[in-house]
């Protein structure tokens, strides 16, 4: 979970980060926002240095602005985790649902809200632009499953050797990736848009070390996403989650 460490007073940093969002960002916010008339300028200046205030401590994002996609997504699930981790309940701040990620790191560069989840290669970004880190999830070693494959019965029973030969793929590649920094890289590269030398490094040496070399899926590791959606959406609380897992394709080393 990230926070903004001190204010980007240098709109250079921002654009250099999201060029897009620091243009919107001095049209609209210092320039459309700004000069509407009803505040003056003094005031317009606390309420701003107000929303810049440093988080640096965890018991710092009570009441405070967390963005989040929505209340049902994969970053709700880890948004509630890392409050838990810090000694701090979803209640204690204001949840805010942005719809996409895209959404939320914008948010948090502009400031209307002031702490959110990332990964890399955006929270390099957003350290260079002026936020550090709170609290590095991954390193709790939760079991969590971000993304899975699904399918139905009938199609497992009936595609047996194409789904071993897919996730057969899948190992070859994990491999790869944790291996070869140069080529994982350049794939990086190529579908996340970036260039920066620092940001890629950063971000094939993180999903190196939170890739399982072998992508077993686990009861416990949708029991976590059970636990935190059961208080706002009781229904998962029945599920079987043994029957949604079948580890049957995964070949161990």
């Amino acid at each position: 979970m990230v926070s903004r460490a001190s204010p980007p007073s240098v709109m250079g940093q921002v654009k250099d980060v999201f060029p897009k969002l620091g243009e919107l960002t001095e049209k609209v916010v210092f320039g459309d926002i700004w000069e509407r008339p009803g505040l003056a300028k003094r005031d317009r200046s606390i309420a701003t240095l107000a929303a810049l205030i440093a988080l640096h401590r965890p018991e710092q994002l009570k009441g405070k602005r967390v963005g989040i996609t929505s209340t049902s997504g994969s970053m709700y699930i880890a948004t509630v985790e890392a409050l838990k981790q810090l000694g701090l309940q979803p209640g204690d701040v204001a949840l805010t649902p942005l719809g996409s990620v895209t959404n939320v790191n914008n948010a948090l560069v502009a400031g209307t809200i002031d702490a959110a989840m990332s990964h890399p290669p955006t929270t390099t970004q957003l350290e260079a632009a002026g936020y550090h880190s709170l609290l590095d999830l991954a390193a709790q070693n939760i079991p969590t499953s971000n993304v899975g494959v699904a399918a139905t019965d009938d199609y497992v029973k009936s595609h047996g050797d194409q789904i071993r030969r897919f996730m057969t793929a899948v190992q070859q590649a994990i491999k790869r990736e944790k291996t070869d920094e140069p080529y994982a890289t350049s794939v990086l590269s190529k579908h996340l848009n970036v260039t920066d030398p620092k940001a890629l490094h950063e971000t094939w040496a993180y999903y190196t070390k939170v890739l399982p070399d072998v992508p077993t899926p686990t009861v416990e590791q949708l029991q976590t996403s059970v636990t935190e959606l059961a208080p706002t959406n009781p229904a998962v609380k029945n599920l079987d989650l043994s029957t949604l897992v079948d580890a049957s394709f995964v070949s161990p080393e």
